[in-house]
């Protein structure tokens, strides 16, 4: 069973720390917004079991809403019929499982084929901390400039540092 601590009166799993120290220290400090916002549903996937809450994602401003887990059979069903919010639900829904097709990184895929801009741009930065950086950068650059074209600012922010660094 995972360890956790509690703050506020929300159950706050240990890995959301962890991982947001790892992230932070690989971004030199740098936080995106879609990296908060992935950093806000880590925190309700672990306070999941005391309520659930709606957020707001950057997709077209459509309703985010953590799902329950009698939702994810109708869930996979709908992601992969072409759904992008669905596909981004279980991705967030996944976050806890490192691989295979339970997955964040698997349903962010599923996402980003669909459509969202959002699901593009987590794909994108997933590929860049990939170890092979002329296969998994190139996957990286083609998802971000599709998010980009959909008008995903933080994609166009890291096309543009990305530029800035290859300039140097």
């Amino acid at each position: 069973m995972e360890r956790s601590s509690k703050k506020g009166g929300r159950v706050i799993p240990n890995a959301v720390g962890a991982w947001l120290a790892f992230y932070l220290q690989r971004t030199g400090g740098k936080m995106h917004r879609v990296t908060l916002v992935v950093l806000l549903l880590l925190f309700f996937l672990g306070a999941h079991a005391v309520e659930h809450k709606h957020e707001v994602v950057p997709e077209k401003n459509a309703e985010f809403k953590m799902p329950k887990s009698e939702e994810i059979k109708d869930l996979k069903r709908k992601a992969l019929a072409g759904g992008k919010v669905e596909a981004l639900r279980l991705a967030a829904w996944y976050m806890k499982f490192p691989e295979g097709s339970n997955s964040f990184e698997f349903w962010s895929l599923i996402a980003a084929e669909n459509g969202s801009d959002v699901g593009q741009y987590n794909v994108a930065m997933l590929y860049l901390r990939k170890p092979d950086a002329d296969i998994w950068g190139a996957r990286a650059r083609y998802w971000l400039g599709k998010a980009a074209k959909q008008g995903n600012v933080d994609a166009a922010r890291e096309i543009a540092r990305s530029k800035n660094e290859s300039s140097r």
